[in-house]
Protein backbone atom coordinates (compact mmCIF):
# COMPACT_ATOMS: atom_id res chain seq x y z
CA UNK A 1 0.00 0.00 0.00
CA UNK A 2 1.39 3.85 -0.82
CA UNK A 3 1.84 6.19 1.95
CA UNK A 4 -0.94 8.45 2.15
CA UNK A 5 1.22 11.34 0.67
CA UNK A 6 1.58 10.19 -2.53
CA UNK A 7 -1.63 9.84 -3.23
CA UNK A 8 -3.64 11.84 -5.26
CA UNK A 9 -6.97 12.15 -6.96
CA UNK A 10 -5.58 11.94 -10.75
CA UNK A 11 -2.98 9.19 -10.34
CA UNK A 12 -5.98 6.95 -8.75
CA UNK A 13 -9.19 8.10 -10.30
CA UNK A 14 -9.99 11.38 -11.67
CA UNK A 15 -13.25 12.43 -11.63
CA UNK A 16 -15.82 15.72 -12.65
CA UNK A 17 -18.15 15.08 -9.74
CA UNK A 18 -15.28 15.67 -7.10
CA UNK A 19 -12.55 18.28 -6.44
CA UNK A 20 -9.00 17.18 -8.20
CA UNK A 21 -6.09 17.79 -6.20
CA UNK A 22 -2.66 17.36 -7.20
CA UNK A 23 -1.61 16.02 -3.81
CA UNK A 24 -3.73 14.84 -0.95
CA UNK A 25 -2.14 15.26 2.64
CA UNK A 26 -4.92 13.53 4.53
CA UNK A 27 -6.05 10.23 4.79
CA UNK A 28 -9.92 11.18 5.73
CA UNK A 29 -9.80 13.93 3.05
CA UNK A 30 -8.81 10.77 0.58
CA UNK A 31 -11.25 8.79 1.82
CA UNK A 32 -13.97 11.44 2.04
CA UNK A 33 -13.81 12.02 -1.62
CA UNK A 34 -14.76 8.95 -2.60
CA UNK A 35 -17.62 8.78 0.15
CA UNK A 36 -18.84 11.72 -1.61
CA UNK A 37 -18.53 9.94 -5.20
CA UNK A 38 -20.16 7.01 -3.82
CA UNK A 39 -23.28 9.01 -2.53
CA UNK A 40 -23.81 10.93 -6.08
CA UNK A 41 -24.06 7.55 -7.51
CA UNK A 42 -26.51 6.04 -5.20
CA UNK A 43 -28.91 9.23 -4.85
CA UNK A 44 -28.74 10.32 -9.01
CA UNK A 45 -29.10 6.44 -10.01
CA UNK A 46 -31.89 6.00 -7.64
CA UNK A 47 -33.56 8.98 -9.21
CA UNK A 48 -32.94 8.38 -12.67
CA UNK A 49 -31.06 5.37 -13.42
CA UNK A 50 -31.12 2.62 -11.02
CA UNK A 51 -28.84 -0.75 -11.70
CA UNK A 52 -27.80 -3.59 -9.88
CA UNK A 53 -30.16 -3.34 -7.31
CA UNK A 54 -29.92 0.36 -6.64
CA UNK A 55 -33.78 0.92 -6.06
CA UNK A 56 -36.33 2.95 -3.90
CA UNK A 57 -39.10 1.75 -2.00
CA UNK A 58 -42.22 3.59 -0.18
CA UNK A 59 -42.83 3.48 3.21
CA UNK A 60 -46.12 2.96 4.85
CA UNK A 61 -45.44 5.82 7.44
CA UNK A 62 -42.65 7.55 8.55
CA UNK A 63 -40.14 6.02 10.46
CA UNK A 64 -37.09 6.16 11.36
CA UNK A 65 -34.23 4.02 9.50
CA UNK A 66 -33.55 0.80 10.14
CA UNK A 67 -30.72 -0.89 11.79
CA UNK A 68 -29.78 -4.25 12.01
CA UNK A 69 -28.12 -6.12 15.22
CA UNK A 70 -24.86 -5.75 13.77
CA UNK A 71 -25.46 -1.62 13.49
CA UNK A 72 -25.63 -2.35 9.83
CA UNK A 73 -28.21 0.36 8.12
CA UNK A 74 -30.53 -1.67 5.89
CA UNK A 75 -32.75 1.58 4.37
CA UNK A 76 -32.32 5.01 4.44
CA UNK A 77 -34.55 8.24 3.10
CA UNK A 78 -32.87 8.84 0.15
CA UNK A 79 -33.52 12.84 1.07
CA UNK A 80 -30.95 11.93 4.15
CA UNK A 81 -28.55 11.21 1.28
CA UNK A 82 -28.95 14.46 -0.09
CA UNK A 83 -28.46 15.83 3.31
CA UNK A 84 -24.85 14.21 3.93
CA UNK A 85 -24.06 14.66 0.48
CA UNK A 86 -24.43 18.43 1.35
CA UNK A 87 -22.87 18.33 4.66
CA UNK A 88 -19.76 16.45 3.66
CA UNK A 89 -19.07 18.56 0.55
CA UNK A 90 -18.79 21.55 2.66
CA UNK A 91 -17.07 19.95 6.03
CA UNK A 92 -14.37 19.37 3.22
CA UNK A 93 -14.07 22.15 1.23
CA UNK A 94 -15.60 20.40 -2.00
CA UNK A 95 -17.56 23.64 -4.18
CA UNK A 96 -17.62 20.85 -7.23
CA UNK A 97 -19.50 18.12 -5.11
CA UNK A 98 -21.19 20.49 -3.38
CA UNK A 99 -22.53 21.97 -6.46
CA UNK A 100 -23.65 17.91 -8.01
CA UNK A 101 -25.55 17.55 -4.71
CA UNK A 102 -27.12 20.92 -5.48
CA UNK A 103 -28.33 19.76 -9.14
CA UNK A 104 -29.56 15.88 -7.82
CA UNK A 105 -31.61 18.15 -4.63
CA UNK A 106 -32.97 20.00 -7.08
CA UNK A 107 -33.77 17.20 -9.43
CA UNK A 108 -34.83 15.41 -6.27
CA UNK A 109 -37.80 18.00 -5.12
CA UNK A 110 -38.93 18.47 -8.56
CA UNK A 111 -39.71 14.58 -9.21
CA UNK A 112 -41.10 14.44 -6.03
CA UNK A 113 -43.67 17.24 -7.45
CA UNK A 114 -42.16 20.34 -4.96
CA UNK A 115 -41.25 22.43 -6.95
CA UNK A 116 -41.07 25.65 -4.91
CA UNK A 117 -38.61 24.10 -2.66
CA UNK A 118 -36.70 23.40 -6.18
CA UNK A 119 -36.79 26.99 -6.90
CA UNK A 120 -35.55 28.26 -3.76
CA UNK A 121 -32.20 26.24 -4.24
CA UNK A 122 -29.22 28.95 -4.89
CA UNK A 123 -25.79 27.33 -5.89
CA UNK A 124 -22.51 28.85 -7.02
CA UNK A 125 -21.49 27.40 -10.44
CA UNK A 126 -17.67 26.08 -9.64
CA UNK A 127 -14.57 27.03 -11.74
CA UNK A 128 -13.32 23.96 -12.25
CA UNK A 129 -16.73 22.80 -14.22
CA UNK A 130 -16.83 25.92 -16.53
CA UNK A 131 -15.44 23.86 -19.80
CA UNK A 132 -17.30 20.95 -18.65
CA UNK A 133 -20.02 20.74 -21.23
CA UNK A 134 -22.89 18.43 -19.33
CA UNK A 135 -21.95 20.67 -16.09
CA UNK A 136 -22.96 23.99 -18.34
CA UNK A 137 -26.51 22.28 -20.01
CA UNK A 138 -27.24 21.44 -16.41
CA UNK A 139 -26.93 24.82 -15.30
CA UNK A 140 -28.39 26.48 -18.23
CA UNK A 141 -31.60 23.95 -18.02
CA UNK A 142 -32.14 24.14 -13.97
CA UNK A 143 -32.31 28.37 -14.67
CA UNK A 144 -34.67 27.94 -17.26
CA UNK A 145 -36.89 25.81 -15.84
CA UNK A 146 -37.47 27.83 -12.55
CA UNK A 147 -38.03 30.74 -14.54
CA UNK A 148 -40.54 29.16 -16.41
CA UNK A 149 -41.83 27.44 -13.33
CA UNK A 150 -42.24 30.69 -11.31
CA UNK A 151 -45.90 31.96 -11.49
CA UNK A 152 -46.31 34.85 -9.34
CA UNK A 153 -45.33 37.36 -12.89
CA UNK A 154 -47.61 35.95 -15.73
CA UNK A 155 -47.90 39.01 -17.76
CA UNK A 156 -44.18 38.52 -18.51
CA UNK A 157 -45.54 35.97 -21.12
CA UNK A 158 -47.60 38.66 -22.55
CA UNK A 159 -44.48 39.85 -25.60
CA UNK A 160 -43.93 37.53 -28.00
CA UNK A 161 -40.28 39.35 -27.87
CA UNK A 162 -39.79 37.26 -24.38
CA UNK A 163 -41.18 33.94 -25.46
CA UNK A 164 -38.69 34.38 -28.61
CA UNK A 165 -35.91 34.90 -26.34
CA UNK A 166 -36.38 32.44 -23.54
CA UNK A 167 -36.28 29.72 -26.91
CA UNK A 168 -33.08 31.31 -27.94
CA UNK A 169 -31.70 30.19 -24.41
CA UNK A 170 -33.47 26.91 -24.50
CA UNK A 171 -31.49 25.91 -27.45
CA UNK A 172 -28.07 27.41 -26.23
CA UNK A 173 -28.86 24.31 -23.24
CA UNK A 174 -29.68 21.93 -25.77
CA UNK A 175 -26.99 22.79 -27.74
CA UNK A 176 -24.32 22.23 -25.07
CA UNK A 177 -25.96 18.75 -23.90
CA UNK A 178 -25.70 17.66 -27.79
CA UNK A 179 -22.36 18.52 -27.44
CA UNK A 180 -21.39 16.50 -24.37
CA UNK A 181 -22.64 13.57 -25.64
CA UNK A 182 -20.27 14.18 -28.74
CA UNK A 183 -17.56 14.43 -26.27
CA UNK A 184 -18.22 11.19 -24.68
CA UNK A 185 -18.95 9.56 -27.53
CA UNK A 186 -15.22 10.40 -28.54
CA UNK A 187 -13.63 9.71 -25.18
CA UNK A 188 -14.39 8.89 -21.69
CA UNK A 189 -13.87 11.71 -18.88
CA UNK A 190 -12.91 10.16 -16.30
CA UNK A 191 -11.21 6.87 -16.11
CA UNK A 192 -11.92 4.19 -18.18
CA UNK A 193 -11.80 1.48 -15.32
CA UNK A 194 -14.13 3.42 -13.34
CA UNK A 195 -17.32 1.59 -14.70
CA UNK A 196 -19.70 4.23 -12.29
CA UNK A 197 -18.50 7.24 -14.35
CA UNK A 198 -20.45 6.29 -17.27
CA UNK A 199 -23.64 5.72 -15.88
CA UNK A 200 -23.26 8.51 -13.79
CA UNK A 201 -22.92 10.86 -16.69
CA UNK A 202 -25.93 9.24 -18.34
CA UNK A 203 -28.35 9.55 -15.68
CA UNK A 204 -27.25 13.28 -15.21
CA UNK A 205 -27.50 13.60 -19.25
CA UNK A 206 -31.01 12.60 -19.11
CA UNK A 207 -31.92 14.92 -15.93
CA UNK A 208 -30.68 17.59 -18.26
CA UNK A 209 -32.61 16.71 -21.00
CA UNK A 210 -35.77 16.05 -18.91
CA UNK A 211 -35.85 19.35 -17.68
CA UNK A 212 -34.94 21.12 -21.05
CA UNK A 213 -38.02 19.20 -22.62
CA UNK A 214 -40.33 19.85 -19.69
CA UNK A 215 -39.72 23.63 -19.86
CA UNK A 216 -40.34 23.45 -23.28
CA UNK A 217 -43.80 21.70 -22.62
CA UNK A 218 -44.31 24.76 -20.02
CA UNK A 219 -43.64 27.19 -22.51
CA UNK A 220 -46.02 25.79 -24.98
CA UNK A 221 -48.52 26.08 -22.33
CA UNK A 222 -47.84 30.09 -22.12
CA UNK A 223 -48.08 30.12 -26.11
CA UNK A 224 -51.11 28.29 -26.04
CA UNK A 225 -52.63 31.26 -23.44
CA UNK A 226 -50.84 34.21 -25.49
CA UNK A 227 -52.21 32.50 -28.90
CA UNK A 228 -56.19 32.87 -27.14
CA UNK A 229 -55.35 35.99 -26.32
CA UNK A 230 -53.98 37.16 -29.90
CA UNK A 231 -57.07 35.57 -31.43
CA UNK A 232 -58.17 39.07 -33.06
CA UNK A 233 -54.68 40.79 -33.86
CA UNK A 234 -54.34 39.37 -37.70
CA UNK A 235 -50.97 41.16 -37.94
CA UNK A 236 -49.74 39.09 -35.15
CA UNK A 237 -50.97 35.59 -35.98
CA UNK A 238 -48.01 35.35 -38.22
CA UNK A 239 -45.31 35.61 -35.72
CA UNK A 240 -46.95 33.14 -33.60
CA UNK A 241 -47.55 30.33 -36.07
CA UNK A 242 -43.74 30.96 -37.28
CA UNK A 243 -42.77 30.55 -33.04
CA UNK A 244 -45.11 28.06 -33.01
CA UNK A 245 -43.92 25.72 -35.67
CA UNK A 246 -40.17 26.84 -34.64
CA UNK A 247 -40.76 25.60 -31.36
CA UNK A 248 -42.26 21.99 -32.57
CA UNK A 249 -39.12 21.68 -34.62
CA UNK A 250 -37.00 22.47 -31.43
CA UNK A 251 -38.67 19.56 -29.54
CA UNK A 252 -38.25 17.00 -32.19
CA UNK A 253 -34.57 17.61 -31.95
CA UNK A 254 -34.28 17.46 -28.66
CA UNK A 255 -36.86 14.20 -28.51
CA UNK A 256 -34.59 12.77 -31.13
CA UNK A 257 -31.71 12.80 -28.22
CA UNK A 258 -33.62 11.40 -26.04
CA UNK A 259 -34.74 8.39 -28.47
CA UNK A 260 -30.86 7.88 -29.25
CA UNK A 261 -29.98 8.01 -24.83
CA UNK A 262 -33.09 5.96 -24.25
CA UNK A 263 -32.33 3.18 -27.31
CA UNK A 264 -28.31 2.84 -27.67
CA UNK A 265 -27.56 3.60 -23.97
CA UNK A 266 -30.22 4.17 -21.15
CA UNK A 267 -33.20 1.34 -21.22
CA UNK A 268 -34.67 2.67 -18.20
CA UNK A 269 -35.60 5.89 -20.19
CA UNK A 270 -38.49 4.66 -22.24
CA UNK A 271 -40.64 5.77 -19.81
CA UNK A 272 -39.54 9.26 -20.30
CA UNK A 273 -39.57 8.46 -24.06
CA UNK A 274 -43.35 7.81 -24.58
CA UNK A 275 -44.62 10.60 -22.21
CA UNK A 276 -42.91 13.07 -24.73
CA UNK A 277 -43.48 11.30 -27.74
CA UNK A 278 -47.12 11.98 -26.66
CA UNK A 279 -46.28 15.30 -25.66
CA UNK A 280 -44.70 15.73 -28.91
CA UNK A 281 -47.89 14.95 -30.86
CA UNK A 282 -50.10 16.99 -28.60
CA UNK A 283 -48.36 20.28 -29.56
CA UNK A 284 -48.38 19.23 -33.21
CA UNK A 285 -51.85 19.00 -33.09
CA UNK A 286 -51.79 15.03 -34.27
CA UNK A 287 -54.52 12.56 -33.59
CA UNK A 288 -55.76 12.15 -29.86
CA UNK A 289 -55.68 8.53 -30.35
CA UNK A 290 -51.98 8.12 -31.52
CA UNK A 291 -51.15 11.10 -28.61
CA UNK A 292 -52.57 8.74 -25.90
CA UNK A 293 -51.29 5.58 -27.46
CA UNK A 294 -47.84 6.97 -26.13
CA UNK A 295 -49.08 8.08 -23.19
CA UNK A 296 -50.83 4.78 -22.65
CA UNK A 297 -46.94 3.50 -23.39
CA UNK A 298 -45.55 5.30 -20.63
CA UNK A 299 -48.30 4.39 -18.08
CA UNK A 300 -47.67 0.43 -18.81
CA UNK A 301 -44.94 -0.33 -15.81
CA UNK A 302 -47.76 0.42 -13.54
CA UNK A 303 -48.68 -2.05 -11.50
CA UNK A 304 -51.84 -3.09 -9.61
CA UNK A 305 -50.73 -4.51 -6.23
CA UNK A 306 -52.90 -5.35 -3.18
CA UNK A 307 -52.10 -1.75 -1.75
CA UNK A 308 -52.44 0.20 -4.79
CA UNK A 309 -55.12 3.05 -4.86
CA UNK A 310 -54.78 3.82 -8.62
CA UNK A 311 -57.92 3.80 -10.37
CA UNK A 312 -56.70 2.56 -13.45
CA UNK A 313 -53.92 -0.14 -14.12
CA UNK A 314 -52.44 -2.17 -16.46
CA UNK A 315 -51.38 -5.71 -15.90
CA UNK A 316 -48.26 -6.44 -13.73
CA UNK A 317 -47.61 -8.61 -10.60
CA UNK A 318 -47.60 -7.36 -7.31
CA UNK A 319 -43.79 -7.43 -6.47
CA UNK A 320 -43.03 -5.22 -9.39
CA UNK A 321 -42.17 -1.63 -8.47
CA UNK A 322 -41.27 1.91 -10.32
CA UNK A 323 -37.85 1.77 -11.05
CA UNK A 324 -37.01 5.23 -10.55
CA UNK A 325 -38.25 8.46 -9.18
CA UNK A 326 -38.28 9.18 -13.24
CA UNK A 327 -40.49 6.73 -13.77
CA UNK A 328 -43.09 7.96 -10.85
CA UNK A 329 -42.97 11.33 -12.04
CA UNK A 330 -43.85 10.44 -15.99
CA UNK A 331 -46.52 8.44 -14.93
CA UNK A 332 -48.32 11.24 -13.03
CA UNK A 333 -47.40 14.04 -15.62
CA UNK A 334 -48.73 11.29 -18.48
CA UNK A 335 -51.91 11.17 -16.77
CA UNK A 336 -52.27 14.67 -16.03
CA UNK A 337 -51.79 15.73 -20.01
CA UNK A 338 -54.32 13.02 -20.51
CA UNK A 339 -56.63 14.71 -17.87
CA UNK A 340 -56.12 18.00 -18.81
CA UNK A 341 -55.66 17.99 -23.09
CA UNK A 342 -57.76 15.06 -24.42
CA UNK A 343 -60.68 15.74 -25.96
CA UNK A 344 -64.66 14.90 -24.25
CA UNK A 345 -64.78 12.25 -26.94
CA UNK A 346 -61.58 10.15 -25.49
CA UNK A 347 -63.52 9.60 -22.26
CA UNK A 348 -66.59 7.48 -21.69
CA UNK A 349 -67.77 8.71 -18.84
CA UNK A 350 -67.42 12.35 -17.20
CA UNK A 351 -66.35 11.23 -14.33
CA UNK A 352 -62.97 9.28 -16.10
CA UNK A 353 -61.53 12.78 -16.28
CA UNK A 354 -61.69 13.81 -12.66
CA UNK A 355 -60.56 9.82 -12.63
CA UNK A 356 -57.54 10.64 -13.72
CA UNK A 357 -56.95 13.87 -11.88
CA UNK A 358 -57.38 11.98 -8.62
CA UNK A 359 -54.88 9.33 -9.58
CA UNK A 360 -52.64 11.97 -10.08
CA UNK A 361 -53.05 13.47 -6.53
CA UNK A 362 -52.90 10.38 -5.02
CA UNK A 363 -49.32 9.52 -6.97
CA UNK A 364 -48.32 12.80 -5.89
CA UNK A 365 -49.11 12.70 -2.31
CA UNK A 366 -47.94 9.26 -1.71
CA UNK A 367 -43.92 9.89 -3.33
CA UNK A 368 -44.19 13.79 -1.98
CA UNK A 369 -43.27 12.83 1.50
CA UNK A 370 -39.49 13.11 1.80
CA UNK A 371 -38.89 10.77 4.67
CA UNK A 372 -41.17 7.84 3.25
CA UNK A 373 -38.74 7.56 0.34
CA UNK A 374 -35.73 4.94 0.91
CA UNK A 375 -33.26 3.50 -0.53
CA UNK A 376 -32.11 0.09 0.12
Amino acid sequence: MKPYLQWSYAFDKPSIFIETKSIVTSMMAFIAAKYRKYLIKKCILTMMNPRNGVNIKLLESEVAPSVTKTGKMEQIPLIDLIDELTKNSEQFGDETSLWWSQVIRIGFYWLTGNGRKAIEIKGRFPSSLRNNLLALSLMFASCLKKYVSVEKHPRRWNSIKQFVHFLQLLDRASYELRKSFEANSNSINGDPCDDCHVQLVEAFQLLALDWILSSRVRLWQHFQTLSNQQEQHNNKQSQLSTIRNYSISAFGQDLKVLRYLSQSMMSSARTKLYYYEGVYRLISGANPFETQLQFGRALRKRHCGHRSQKLICSPGSQDESPSSLSDIDDYARSLQMSATYMPDQYFISTGERRGLIQEVNSIRNQYGSFKRLIVS
